[in-house]
């Protein structure tokens, strides 16, 4: 998927307005979103350890 983004990110910039995205483009904004979802998770767990590390 990086590869993809790499390789392509000029004509995903430019079209991501459009309103109906190719099944790539489709994909790859389910994957980001899921992975938002994930990432977005770390930095409570890694506040958690950290308290006790002091």
């Amino acid at each position: 998927m990086l590869k993809y983004i790499t390789n392509n990110k000029d004509e995903i910039i430019k079209n991501y307005n459009d309103i109906q995205p190719s099944n790539k483009e489709t994909v790859l904004l389910n994957y980001l979103g899921e992975l938002k979802k994930k990432v977005s998770h770390i930095p409570q767990k890694l506040h958690i350890y950290s308290t006790y590390a002091y």
